[in-house]
């Protein structure tokens, strides 16, 4: 059941920009009556009102940051035009105010929490098996280009480089963003520390916020210089080879940082970033607008931004990346959490307006 709290904050912001509680009418409103939302109306949305945003309750941790809750657009910028079918039609989602870590993890807080996978687990190298819920996690996946972290002689997992030639070991440090991490693995994170994945509109709004960008900063181009992305695909990357023969993960204090309207760093390229939802199609069934969507399901898990191995057309904030695992792309996280406080009690007789996904 959904907090009362929660629920009562995405209908109030449901009523104040829509009029009703799930945003039915507005999609055709802005796209001139139809409500089809297809490329042909995408150019009226430049008439998109935000509205009033609600602020974050209580205080943020450290390295968080607050993400208001309001309304925004996801999916297909209406001047991009790379998009696929699956982040089509561009729609209104409202969202209640969340937190999200303002960079991504890294390596030195990651490593630490697997060696708190103790009781309950059995740990191998690279991988440990969750008796509470029978899975198998790969947390640090077995890829010869960061398989970096394993146990040591004391049977704690600790980060060393291993050598050989283009292995990514070599630049990555504790400071370094971590990656290689199953979506279970990062789910297993920041559950604790009292956070979850975002989802994938969360994701988005925090990449977006009230703006139509493509990328998170306000480039309306892609450059080699906002982001460290296309370095690992040879002499036919886009970006050409920084890293003279091998690929590495932008360390914090490299410089790139791609600051979203709401301060956020590095969504796009370096890590790419699990998300909660799983790809189950286009976006049919919000294009009427939609209100705290839940996550989606039915199909491979997402991540969001692309990675140090992604071609340019997957590093917009709309590209949904499925993976059966985060092989090749480099795949870390950032965790968020709820930005109101939560209610205890249930109200089974408020209906909360979430339109979910089939």
């Amino acid at each position: 059941m959904e907090p009362i709290a929660k629920r009562t904050v995405a209908l109030a912001l449901a009523a104040t920009l829509c009029g009703c509680s799930s945003c039915s009418g507005d999609k055709a409103k802005a796209d001139g009556g139809t409500g089809t939302g297809s490329d042909s109306e995408t150019d009226t949305w430049h008439d998109f009102d935000a509205g009033p945003q609600v602020p974050c309750q209580g205080t943020a941790k450290p390295g968080e940051i607050c993400i208001p809750g309001g309304t925004f657009l996801m999916g297909c910028a209406p001047q991009d035009k790379e998009c696929e079918d699956n982040e089509k039609p561009l729609h209104k989602v409202t969202l209640s105010p969340f937190y999200i870590d303002e960079d991504e993890t890294t390596w030195q807080t990651f490593v630490p929490f697997l060696n708190t996978l103790r009781d309950g687990y059995v740990r191998e190298d690279n991988y440990v098996y969750d008796a509470k819920t029978g899975q198998w996690a790969g947390l640090v996946w077995d890829n010869q280009n960061i398989l970096i972290v394993g146990l040591n002689d004391k049977g704690d997992y600790e980060l060393g480089a291993v050598s050989g030639p283009g292995n990514w070991a070599v630049w990555l440090t504790p400071e370094a963003s971590v990656g290689g991490v199953s979506q279970l693995g990062a789910e297993l994170y920041c559950a604790s520390l009292g956070k979850r994945l975002p989802t994938e509109a969360e994701w988005e709004h925090a990449a977006r916020g009230n703006t139509l960008n493509i990328y998170p900063c306000s480039e309306s181009e892609r450059t080699c210089g906002m982001a460290d992305w296309g370095l690992c695909a040879g002499e036919k990357s886009e970006c050409g080879d920084l890293y003279s023969g091998a690929c590495a993960p932008l360390d914090p204090g490299g410089g790139f940082e791609c600051l979203s309207p709401y301060g956020a760093k590095r969504m796009v390229g370096n890590a790419a970033e699990w998300v909660q939802d799983q790809l189950s199609g286009d976006y049919s069934w919000c294009a009427n607008g939609c209100v705290d969507p839940p996550p989606a399901k039915g199909g491979l898990p997402i991540s969001k931004g692309g990675g140090i191995g992604s071609w340019g057309n997957g590093i917009r904030i709309s590209y949904r990346l499925t993976l059966v695992g985060p092989t090749g792309v480099y795949v870390g996280l950032r965790c968020a959490r709820d930005g109101i406080e939560h209610d205890t009690d249930s109200d089974a007789g408020v209906d909360s307006g979430v339109k979910s996904s089939p």
